[in-house]
């Protein structure tokens, strides 16, 4: 063991250090190996070993402790004195003599509980003291070290290695990689649970990892599984618990009603029912020293093991009462503050915001919440408490789709449909329905979206609910734009629009604007566009809705790009950018710079639109946004192309190809055969450049989108041309381009396309 240093000019020498982390870890055989290496490498001469025994019934105490290390030192025991203080005296005195015969000394004090146990142990000159610990022993002034569980790769080579120990020519860890790996992982990768595991391995030879892990599966049952007679799993962590007061133990088994991966402060005093802070903090901050808590530093919030978790499901089975009503109020708690944040990121949800400032400080709650929030719902429906089930998922429904995290909303979702079925309440199944087919639209799943929105519509009909029709046909609208049907959902728009503004409802008529500017743009009503974004942008910004205005800014941007009006589309994209930017929206910023990137190629600036689409990319790649990848990665190539540098820009467009081809869009393979086209006529491949630009156009001519294939033909007309196709071939398909681009009204394309100019 090396002395630590602080960086500076000073030197702080560490005499002592505590190996710290919770029963079962590794403390020991860590502490062992360090004392083995550190002989090995001669920074020691030797090494004492103690045994506090800190959590069996009868610790060691410091006069027993003392006792050992002065026999282990060669002091006849008739010589060692009866008092403490004259044995600790003996002790430094003993080590003295060792520093002056230049010997340097490690002692290991194992399983210390108490700073008591260890004080008298601490040594002077060059003698260092090493102390194991599942508690915080950093007041004796030991350097903490803090001790995790292993990387599951690591912990299946414990478990592996702890199998060949026994039966070195087994090979049935090796022969189901993936049956060990979830042993690992339901073992919490704890060194203990793994030998535990890896004995059961052995006395049962029959017995593969994939059995194994089915065994481990069920909570309630795992620490009997992790128990080999004479090791076990939950006696470690219930000597752990044993030591805490009453109140400490209340807080510990109640802490595990909490059904989502960590938790706060407020949970915490949720959960407990106790009303103040600090009591509740000194609880969990004792429970934490036990190492039965794990505190994030970064975040402050706190997590339980999983196994520790499974001991605490245990104890709180003998009190279902008390845990009953813990969980209500844990979920009362998570409905009230999911309600009032919600009333930030929709300013038509009505409420109390009173618990969040801003809109930034609502988000990063739900960011911090959302896998307790999820998991409590459904809690919620498995207990039976189907108000909470019902009333959660709409609370959470925005943020998710503000935040992409759309299988959530499809989870949540269904449980409030199936939960609402179950109180046979028509108004929550209507409106479960809604939000259901919100979230299947944005799931590209259109037809079931399209299905689901209408039962939605024909609910809030029978219900004589105005504001619910308006929102179902902005809904179906949505859905008929993704399956392209535009003249169906343009008049589901605008049926929305009118029913809102009949309402006086100001912000859902600036998100039906929205919708409607979106719609007008797919049938290339571009003016109408720009009019409907604008008074959506109007809208939101009476209404001081700044992602509104952030959405708006974009897509005013798009419609200008569509008018060719390329300086006023890239203005309006670094608007929409700072403004996601400023609200931490990461979905709105990969979209932004993507739509900024697309500009910038109009424009020519090809090397910024490379750098604009690569940051959109990066976006989408961490969001698990699979379709808006693909859409980036056609952007990238695009981009490419202009730079002329076609190798890598048909990598990007086969990127894109492959993606949509994933996920079933067979428009997006258009487009991206189309611009395959283009980078394979820049690398002069004509052959496969013009079958690109067939398939593209035939592809286009089946979705009936006349626009796309009259520009895919003019892509195709450039590729005969210069591969030397003769004139009237290649006339022939410049005027198939310009007359399917005459018959969506886009004549200026259409004379482009006669002239040879790219589309």
């Amino acid at each position: 063991m090396r002395d630590a240093e602080e960086s500076g000019a000073a030197t702080s020498v560490v005499v002592s250090a505590a190996v710290r982390g919770m029963g079962g870890i590794g403390k020991t055989t860590l502490a062992l190996s360090a004392g083995r290496r550190a002989l090995e490498a001669r920074a020691f001469t030797g090494t004492l070993f103690l045994d506090l025994r800190g959590y069996d019934d009868v610790p060691v105490d410091a006069a027993r402790a003392l006792d050992d290390v002065l026999r282990q030192l060669g002091v006849d025991g008739a010589q060692i004195p009866p008092e403490q203080a004259q044995r600790a005296a003996a002790y430094r005195a003993q080590l003295a003599v060792r520093s002056r015969r230049g010997e340097r000394l490690l002692i290991i004090a194992d399983n210390a509980s108490a700073g008591e146990q260890v004080e008298s142990l601490i040594p002077g000159g060059p003698h260092r003291l090493l102390i194991t610990s599942r508690d915080d022993l950093s007041h004796v002034g030991a350097q903490l070290i803090n001790l995790d569980t292993l990387p599951v790769g690591e912990a299946v080579g414990v478990l592996a290695a702890a199998v060949r120990t026994a039966l070195p020519m087994d090979g049935r860890v090796a022969a189901d990689t993936d049956g060990a790996r979830r042993v690992a992982e339901l073992c919490g990768c704890l060194p203990l649970a793994l030998r535990i595991a890896a004995a059961q391995m052995v006395a049962d030879c029959s017995l593969k990892p994939a059995e194994l892990a089915a065994d481990l599966e069920d909570p309630a049952g795992r620490l009997d599984v992790l128990d080999d007679g004479s090791r076990a799993v939950r006696g470690v962590v219930q000597r752990s618990v044993r030591r805490l007061s009453p109140p400490q133990k209340e807080l510990f088994w109640l802490l595990a009603v909490n059904p989502g991966p960590d938790f706060s402060l407020d949970i915490a005093m949720a959960v407990s029912g106790v009303g103040k802070a600090r009591d509740v903090r000194l609880r969990l901050a004792a429970l934490t020293r036990a190492s039965l808590l794990r505190q994030d530093s970064a975040s402050g919030r706190w997590s339980m093991h999983d196994l520790v978790r499974a001991y605490a499901n245990e104890q709180a089975a003998h009190h279902t009462a008390v845990t009953d009503r813990a969980l209500r109020r844990l979920l009362l708690h998570y409905t009230q503050f999911a309600g009032d944040a919600a009333t930030h990121v929709n300013h038509s949800v009505k409420g109390n915001p009173l618990h969040f400032r801003t809109r930034v400080h609502a988000m990063a709650w739900f960011d911090a919440e959302r896998a307790n929030l999820v998991a409590a719902t459904q809690a919620a429906h498995m207990g039976g408490q189907l108000d909470i089930a019902v009333m959660l998922p709409g609370r959470l429904s925005d943020y998710l789709h503000v935040r992409r995290l759309l299988n959530d909303a499809l989870t949540v979702g269904t449980i409030a449909l199936e939960a609402a079925t179950a109180m046979h309440s028509r108004t929550n199944q209507v409106v479960a329905w809604l939000n259901l087919g919100g979230t299947l639209g944005e799931l590209r799943r259109f037809d079931e979206a399209l299905s689901v929105n209408q039962r939605a519509l024909d609910g809030f009909i029978d219900l004589g609910d105005p504001r619910g029709q308006a929102m179902a046909w902005m809904n179906l609208g949505n859905a008929f734009v993704g399956l392209r049907r535009f003249d169906e959902a343009l008049s589901a728009h605008q049926r929305g629009l009118d029913g809102l503004i009949d309402l006086g409802e100001a912000h859902g008529q600036a998100m039906a604007c929205s919708s409607l500017g979106f719609t007008y743009r797919q049938l290339r009503r571009f003016d109408e566009a720009l009019s409907a974004h604008q008074r959506a942008l109007e809208g939101f910004t009476d209404l001081g809705d700044t992602h509104g205005q952030a959405l708006a800014w974009m897509n005013r941007g798009n419609a200008l790009v569509e008018l060719r009006r390329f300086d006023e589309a890239l203005s309006a994209s670094q608007r929409a950018l700072d403004g996601f930017i400023d609200l931490g929206d990461t979905h709105g910023q990969a979209m932004a710079w993507m739509n900024r990137g697309y500009v910038l190629v109009e424009l020519r600036r090809f090397d910024e639109a490379l750098s604009a689409s690569q940051r959109a990319l990066e976006g989408f790649a961490d969001l698990g946004d699979t379709h808006h990848q693909a859409l980036a990665w056609m952007n990238r190539g695009n981009a490419l192309v202009g730079l002329r540098r076609f190798d890598e820009a048909l990598s990007a467009h086969q990127r894109a190809l492959e993606g949509f081809t994933d996920l079933g869009d067979t428009h997006g393979q258009a487009m991206a055969w189309m611009y395959l086209g283009a980078a394979l006529r820049g690398r002069r491949e004509f052959g496969p450049a013009e079958e690109a630009g067939k398939l593209s156009a035939a592809l286009f001519e089946g979705w009936e989108d006349g626009f796309r294939r009259g520009q895919a033909l003019s892509e195709l007309a450039l590729t005969l041309a210069q591969a030397e196709h003769g004139d009237d071939e290649v006339h022939g398909v410049r005027e198939a381009a310009a007359e399917a681009l005459r018959a969506v009204g886009a004549n200026d394309e259409a004379e482009r396309a006669l002239r040879g100019i790219k589309v």
